[in-house]
């Protein structure tokens, strides 16, 4: 679609004031307001898909902004009108096993839990028509969700990936099949924690990716997050001043949206929101 925006027949159902309150933390908030924003990051999705060609947003601010809900948005609303699927890619400070693509593949294929040769499995039966009904194919792909031990690797004939760039060419394959499968959102979520995700992103927007994948990457950042972290700061200067990324800053939601905001989550009249 050119706009975002719903059609009449789209239009959210507005909640009866007061429902559902006992259920206040299940229910998911309202998106409000930033419609500069969201207008410039659907204008970005079209012209990847128009274009054919990967594109990047680096959405920048403070500490509980909206940055990430925001990109989240984005993902939603080109799931519902069909325009492109995504991949969300974490980081955090602490790192871990939901850190990163490993963490973000294992998502992809719905495969919490599975062991190595069922995720073998999965990713033949699920990304099958993309090329992973092959055995080695789902096989590297799976040693990057979870390798491989010595005495397993050996009996498979798996081989090891043993730099971060094997990693990494094992996901850009993955990347290019997706997205010229169906338009592909790519969002790494407090790129601050994950600097080399970010130089990964520079250089699909540089010259490992074909020019006819269209594909976008939406970095966000807290910038409260930076200080002490040149590499991380140095890798944010890079990627955003690539051509064919746009800067996107955004400071706190507007007072306006945020009462609109308040009356969306708890029902209330306008003058008891403000």
């Amino acid at each position: 679609p050119v706009d975002w925006r719903p059609d009449r027949g789209e239009a959210p159902r507005a909640a009866r004031a007061g429902a559902g309150l006992g259920l206040f933390e299940l229910r998911s908030l309202p998106f409000v307001g930033r419609e500069p924003e969201r207008d410039g990051l659907w204008r970005a999705l079209r012209w990847v898909i128009e274009d054919g060609q990967p594109r990047g947003v680096l959405v920048s601010g403070a500490s509980g902004c909206g940055k990430t809900a925001l990109a989240t948005w984005l993902i939603r609303r080109a799931s519902e009108t069909g325009a492109a699927q995504a991949l969300s890619v974490r980081y955090s400070a602490e790192g871990g096993r939901a850190h990163g693509f490993p963490a973000a593949l294992r998502r992809l294929l719905n495969a919490r839990g599975l062991g190595r040769a069922e995720l073998v499995e999965r990713a033949q039966h699920q990304l099958g028509p993309l090329g992973y009904a092959e055995p080695t194919e789902a096989q590297a792909l799976a040693e990057v969700i979870e390798p491989a031990s010595d005495a397993a690797r050996a009996q498979l004939g798996v081989p090891r990936l043993e730099k971060a760039e094997d990693v990494l060419a094992v996901v850009r394959r993955l990347l290019r099949r997706l997205a010229t499968d169906r338009p592909l959102v790519l969002h790494l979520d407090d790129v601050q924690w994950g600097p080399r995700g970010l130089a990964f992103a520079h250089d699909l927007l540089t010259f490992s990716l074909d020019e006819d994948v269209p594909l976008l990457v939406v970095a966000t950042v807290n910038t409260d997050q930076l200080v002490g972290q040149p590499e991380a700061a140095a890798q944010l200067q890079s990627f955003g001043e690539l051509k064919a990324v746009r800067a996107m800053p955004i400071g706190p939601l507007p007072r306006s949206s945020r009462h609109t905001l308040i009356r969306a989550m708890l029902g209330l009249s306008p003058s008891l929101a403000r």
